[in-house]
């Protein structure tokens, strides 16, 4: 029911008790379990025969909890059920696990056990708690004893609060009265002036109505102005348009009269050009006959053309024959010839070719010599430079090694020394916040030095007391002995020390009429007093007190006040001698009828002055140590400069050295690169030379072979061409006779195609003679009568053009009329405009002068 602890309810928190839900069922909000319990006995002390406690669990953590339904508290619960003895602690009902712990208890939780089965545990609960409450109201209680002594301290100040307070309201009304006079002197003089504004106001209210009148007036006139343009604009858009108009259709008339003119001249010096061309039909006709004689002439040379051509083309042919079969003999011998001679040039050509090629060989092997001689110079001299920059490196590198060292030192130096500023400024914040809270503590137990109840406000303000001062500044106390002598003097160490009785009576009357609180007042008679006489081995107090003008004063106060260290010792001393007091080192108080003691919640003003000096000598030597850490902090600095500075440089030297090795292994690389290019380039050349020397031989051998050859061949005789020439000749001579003969044959053909054409070209001329003549009859009537339609055009379009010119000159007569008109009204316009301007700045002016004093 009451169970805190998941664990106790087997669960890992305490929602685990809830339905989670199922596949087929939602998860709940809550859980709930309920407890009746029979009460018919009276068990339980409540009216009820039938108690049913519940409890309601949440998922957000919360628990209500319920008595027969009504809403209470886990407690109410719990002290109900005490009564009965099943309460939260109690082992009426014994759970899982716990037995083995009762069975295993010690003898304290046994005595528990069996408070529990006696019923008294109940009864110690509740006294725990009863003293809790009464701690707590002892808490309050001081508190509210506090604030009762402070408001009480408040009180005097409020009260002359309160008698400034009737002053200033004696003040305020006297000058309340003095603004109410000023007041009514200016209603007095502002109803004047408002007399007179009143009547100005009259004046321009008259005044602006004039001027409202006649705005309206311009007003009215614009608009009507305004009218009168809205119906003469489109009038004179009309009129303008159709003057445009009219001068756009007198310019097409113009060109259609023009138009007309040129084009009836022009039909009338066609129709007469053409009454005089054309050529007679029949002349053309008996022209074609003649030509026809002409051409049954030449069909007849024609004929015996063509037979003299078949004849000179058959000697031909035999004739070209026999130079053919003569040719081919020749042809055949010169073939032989030129076979052998063909041979033989290509033999010489090909001895030749490879000499040259030879020659070439012999000149590359020259040259890939040389340049693997080059090659081989290049290799050796990057083995060199390669050499070299390895060497370059290795000094480089066993350089660095002091380099690295000198590095490495420096960074840790540098990091010591950061880490020694470091320690050092925490140290300083350290010693600063130590200092800040020590002036803080120290600053307020001065406050509280200053302002202890009436001795301090005596002591602040002494209104005319001979005091000597409080008791604590007139005493010096041994270091350690401050609680003892703060314990033996009791309420008296925070006394003020004066003169005389009268000076004491005095002091008390001004606290008592000033309600300055309660002092502990001691009279200093400076007459001597003999110091007590204690028993041996006791030690008197006085001992570790010094005082330059109380002593009796203290003598009389603490004489029979011993000291001791613990408070045993205290008890044996009482036990020897009960007239004496005793206080410990500590500052418990001893005398044969009470002990006061234990830890105290204030301190005496002797302790706070004590605690002073001490906080005083801790600051001093904080401040040192802040100043020592400052110097050091400086210091530190410096030398993390100076730190820097040397690793810096051994960084800049690592980086040199680093850069510069970086540099030599790049020539290294760029050396190796070249060394390999160059040892393969004497390889590719070698190779090179080795196969064009095995070429250079195989050609060698071919040469030779070549030449004997041509040693071994003869000589073959030249045909004869001289029945070739005759025979050539011949041909010549009838090919000649036979062109001839083919030339007058397409002479006479081509003189009789032309002939026919001729003919026939006359004929159909005289065929288009006649239909032309035809044609230019029906011609010449048609332009005649478009030489009469465009003449009546032309008269019909000056007639138009003069009706046109009496519109043009009407419209720009009413055009200039409306322009005027409207040039007067524009003007009229802007006078209308200006002036209803003029108007309504001065009724905004007149406007402005009736409200401004509204």
């Amino acid at each position: 029911m009451g169970e805190q602890g998941a664990k106790s309810l087997r669960g890992g928190k305490m929602e685990d008790v809830i339905f989670a839900g199922t596949s087929g069922r939602s998860p709940l909000g809550r859980a709930e379990v309920s407890l009746t319990i029979d009460n018919s006995d009276g068990a339980l002390p409540i009216d009820y025969s039938e108690v049913t406690i519940s409890r309601i669990l949440f998922r957000s953590g919360q628990s209500e909890y319920q008595i027969n339904g009504e809403a209470s508290r886990l407690l109410d619960i719990q002290e109900l059920l005490s009564d009965s003895g099943i309460g939260r602690e109690m082992h009426v009902i014994v759970g899982q696990g716990q037995l083995d712990a009762i069975l295993m208890a010690t003898p304290e939780e046994r005595r528990g056990f069996i408070e529990e089965a006696a019923g008294v545990l109940k009864h110690r609960k509740r006294k725990e708690k009863a003293l809790r409450k009464l701690d707590s109201m002892q808490t309050n209680m001081s508190r509210v004893q506090d604030l009762t002594v402070e408001l009480r301290r408040q009180l005097k100040p409020l009260g002359r609060q309160a008698e400034v307070a009737k002053k200033a309201a004696t003040i305020q009304a006297d000058l309340r009265d003095a603004k109410l006079r000023l007041l009514a002197d200016d209603y007095i003089e502002l109803s004047k002036t408002l007399t007179a504004e009143v009547a100005d106001e009259t004046a321009l209210r008259e005044k602006r109505s004039k001027v409202e009148a006649e705005l309206e007036t311009v007003r009215k006139r614009e608009e009507a102005l305004d009218s009168e343009a809205a119906v003469d604009s489109p009038r004179l858009v009309k009129a303008q348009e159709t003057f445009y108009q009219l001068n756009s259709l007198r310019e097409k008339f113009r060109g259609t009269q023009s138009l007309a003119q040129e084009r009836s001249r022009f039909l009338a010096e066609e129709a007469e050009e053409a009454r005089t061309a054309g050529r007679d039909p029949e002349a053309l006709e008996a022209e074609a006959q003649t030509l026809r004689g002409e051409e049954t002439a030449l069909q007849s040379e024609v004929q015996m053309s063509r037979t003299v051509l078949t004849e000179a083309s058959q000697a031909l042919a035999a004739a070209e024959a026999a130079l053919v079969a003569e040719e081919n003999r020749i042809a055949a011998a010169l073939r032989a010839i030129a076979d052998q001679r063909e041979g033989t040039a290509r033999q010489e050509g090909h001895i030749k070719s490879l000499a040259a090629r030879l020659d070439a060989m012999s000149e590359e092997i020259a040259r890939l010599t040389k340049a693997r001689d080059e090659a081989a110079n290049r290799r050796e001299l990057a083995q060199r430079e390669y050499a070299t920059h390895e060497l370059e490196i290795a000094s480089a590198d066993s350089g660095e090694l002091g380099l690295d060292a000198a590095f490495e030192k420096s960074k840790s130096d540098l990091a010591a020394a950061r880490d020694a500023h470091q320690e050092l400024l925490d140290a300083e914040r350290t010693a600063d916040r130590s200092r800040n809270a020590i002036e803080s503590k120290l600053e307020a137990l001065e406050l509280s030095a200053q302002s202890r109840n009436g001795a301090a406000a005596l002591l602040r303000e002494p209104r005319g007391l001979a005091t000597l001062g409080s008791l604590a500044s007139l005493i010096e106390i041994d270091p350690g002995w401050e609680n003892a002598v703060a314990a033996a003097l009791g309420q008296l160490a925070d006394a003020i020390v004066v003169q005389d009785i009268s000076a004491a009576i005095t002091a008390l009357s001004t606290l008592r009429s000033e309600d300055l609180g309660q002092a502990d007042v001691l009279v200093h008679h400076n007459q001597g007093s003999a110091a007590a006489n204690l028993a041996g081995g006791l030690t008197s107090i006085t001992a570790h007190i010094r005082s330059s003008s109380i002593n009796d004063l203290i003598a009389d106060l603490l004489g029979k006040t011993v000291v001791t260290e613990t408070a045993a010792e205290a008890a044996d001393i009482l036990r020897s001698h009960p007239d004496v007091t005793v206080v410990t080192r500590d500052g418990d108080f001893f005398t044969k009828s009470r002990a006061r003691g234990g830890s105290k919640s204030t301190n005496s003003l002797i302790e706070v002055k004590a605690l002073i000096e001490k906080l005083r000598g801790e600051l001093q030597t904080l401040t040192n140590e802040c100043d020592r850490l400052k110097f050091a902090i400086s210091t530190a600095a410096q030398e993390i400069e100076a730190k820097q500075a040397e690793f810096d440089l051994a960084l800049s030297k690592l980086n040199e050295s680093d850069a510069r090795i970086a540099a030599i292994t790049e020539q290294l690389a760029v050396a190796g690169q070249h060394m390999k290019s160059a040892s393969a380039e004497v390889e590719r050349l070698n190779a090179a030379i080795a196969e064009t020397s095995a070429a250079k031989s195989r050609d060698e051998g071919e040469l030779q072979s070549a030449q004997s050859q041509l040693t071994q061949s003869g000589e073959i005789a030249n045909p004869d061409h001289s029945q070739a020439d005759a025979l050539r000749e011949e041909v010549s001579n009838l090919r000649t006779t036979e062109v001839e003969a083919r030339l007058a044959v397409r002479t006479t053909e081509e003189r009789l195609h032309s002939l026919a054409a001729r003919i026939k070209a006359l004929v159909e001329a005289a065929v288009a003679e006649r239909e032309a003549s035809e044609r230019a009859i029906s011609r010449r009537g048609a332009r005649a009568r478009g030489a009469v339609i465009s003449q009546a055009i032309a008269e019909s379009a000056y007639e138009a053009l003069i009706h046109i010119e009496r519109s043009i000159a009407k419209a720009a007569t009413e055009r200039a009329a409306l322009e005027e008109a409207r040039s007067i009204r524009e003007g009229e316009t802007l006078s209308a405009r200006a002036r209803n301007r003029e108007l309504t700045a001065e009724l905004e002016i007149l406007t402005s002068s009736v409200h401004k004093d509204e």
